[in-house]
C-alpha cells in the first residue's frame, strides 16, 4: 500500500539547490514556487563540524516544515569505490561523518531523506575503481544512512557501471 508522502513525492517535483547561491535562496524559491521539497547538493554547500553550527543549519530546515529534504552526497572528493583501498576508506568514513552531522536532525523526520550517492561520479576512469570494495562499501554506507533514519539512493551515471542497468541492479541487490 502506498502512503500519503509517497503519492505526494510521486506528484511533486524536488528542487536542487546547487543553482543557487545560498540555502535560504533554494528554500525560499521552492516555497514561493510550490516545490515538494529541496534536494540538498552537498558538493557546493558542506556541513560544519563546529556544532553550533550544525544546529544553526538545522534551524534553517525546520523554518520550512512544509518542505521535504533529500540530500546529495560530496562526490568531487569521494569515491567510496575507489582501488586504492585508502581512498575507498577515506571516502567511505567522510561520507558517514556527514550522515553523524545529520543524524539529530534526521531521526526528528516523519519521513527518511533520501541520500543519492554516485560511484564513479565525475567521469572517473573505470580502472580506478574496485568492483568489490564498490559493492562492500555500498552496502556499508546504505546500513548506515538506513540507522540514521534516511535512505540510500544509488544514482545511475552516463558511463561505467552504473550506466549499465544490469550492473547497477546487482550492486543494490548486494547493497540491500
Amino acid at each position: 500500500m502506498v502512503n500519503e508522502m509517497e503519492v505526494a513525492c510521486l506528484e511533486k517535483i524536488l528542487l536542487t539547490s546547487q543553482i543557487f547561491t545560498n540555502i535560504k535562496e533554494a528554500l525560499d524559491y521552492a516555497k514561493k514556487n510550490n516545490y515538494y521539497g529541496v534536494e540538498l547538493y552537498l558538493n557546493k554547500m558542506r556541513l560544519m563540524l563546529n556544532p553550533q553550527k550544525t544546529e544553526e543549519f538545522f534551524n534553517e530546515l525546520n523554518q520550512y516544515p512544509e518542505l521535504y529534504f533529500s540530500f546529495h552526497l560530496p562526490t568531487s572528493d569521494v569515491e567510496i569505490g575507489h582501488k586504492d583501498k585508502f581512498y575507498a576508506e577515506t571516502s567511505l568514513k567522510y561520507l558517514m561523518m556527514y550522515i553523524d552531522f545529520l543524524r539529530p536532525w534526521l531521526t526528528k523526520q516523519k519521513y527518511r531523506p533520501i541520500f543519492t550517492l554516485h560511484i564513479g561520479a565525475n567521469s572517473i576512469p573505470m580502472e580506478l575503481l574496485n568492483w568489490e570494495t564498490s559493492k562492500d562499501n555500498l552496502k556499508k554506507l546504505g546500513q548506515y544512512v538506513s540507522k540514521a533514519n534516511g535512505c540510500l539512493h544509488l544514482e545511475n551515471l552516463k558511463m561505467g557501471w552504473t550506466a549499465e542497468p544490469k550492473k547497477l541492479i546487482d550492486l543494490v541487490k548486494y547493497a540491500g
